[in-house]
């Protein structure tokens, strides 16, 4: 076992080139986007969607010029992670993203959880009633690297019209098989965890049931929006189960009070992934 610190650094400050607006019009900001993405690529809605009731299910898609790449929900330890926030509308009750597994990159001691060529990231709106239209506001931030990285920020209109099946149904499915199975829907069992204190400094120790599938894989423990731990699974696994332990900084209110519903424990390979929501 070894002791893994709890927050990684969200961006590497040796390669980053900000070209971050300053105080500018949101029309100049837009412009500005659209000079970007002759660089690195394009950034759509695929506004024809699938509606399940009151659920509307569409897609973020960033296609990348070759070389280029972007960044999942977290960067790693270096790069820029990607937020997406969708303005609340009257009738709109929440929504949530779906995240493709990412792909992991190593390169000179820093670890990315990466995106390349095209990502399509399913987005999930629930309404409190149908009555369509709807306009929905979409902004994005996100970095993009290649001999450089650019902070991107996108702002993206989209009106839902009618209700019928998306005629893009079997991009949004396949982009949705590669958001990483819940482990309830498996028979793998829970996330254990428990917290232990030794000579005044407390450790969280987590172990799961895996199966040889994952042996070539990578770790990613989150607690709320934090990553606090990105880890070679390998190293950590005895009997076809992951054993590892976290020091926990009590000096930091958010970890006083411990909430286990609210870790995250993603397993991702090359063709696999794995998501235990919350710990026992």
């Amino acid at each position: 076992m070894i002791r893994i610190g709890l927050i990684f650094p969200l961006f590497c400050l040796a390669t980053l080139t900000l070209l971050i607006p300053g105080h500018v019009s949101t029309s100049e900001l837009e412009q500005e986007s659209i000079i970007y993405e002759e660089i690195y690529g394009r950034v759509s809605i695929i506004d024809d969607v699938i509606h399940e009731d009151k659920t509307i299910i569409i897609g973020l898609k960033i296609n990348l010029k070759e070389g280029w790449k972007t960044y999942w929900r977290h960067s790693g330890t270096t790069g820029l992670p990607t937020v997406i926030n969708i303005e609340k509308i009257p009738d709109m009750e929440d929504f949530k993203i779906l995240w493709p597994r990412p792909e992991v990159q190593e390169s000179d001691g820093n670890i990315s959880l990466i995106y390349k060529n095209e990502v399509l990231i399913p987005i999930v709106i629930k309404l409190n009633n149908k009555n369509l239209p709807y306009l929905f506001k979409l902004n994005a931030d996100f970095g993009v690297c290649k001999n450089i990285c650019i902070p991107v920020k996108k702002y993206l209109t989209f009106e839902i019209k009618n209700s019928k099946i998306s005629s893009k149904k079997d991009a949004l499915e396949n982009a949705l098989n590669k958001v990483p199975k819940s482990s309830s829907d498996s028979t793998l069992g829970n996330l254990r965890c428990s917290l232990n204190t030794n000579v005044g400094r407390s450790f969280l120790k987590f172990s799961a049931k895996l199966s040889d599938s994952f042996f070539e894989s990578w770790s990613i423990l989150e607690y709320g929006t934090d990553m606090i731990a990105l880890l070679k699974t390998k190293k950590y696994i005895s009997d076809q189960k992951l054993f590892f332990e976290t020091a926990i900084d009590r000096s930091q209110k958010k970890y006083l009070f411990i909430d286990k519903s609210k870790f995250k424990l993603t397993i991702i390979s090359k063709d696999k992934s794995l998501l235990f929501l919350g710990c026992h």
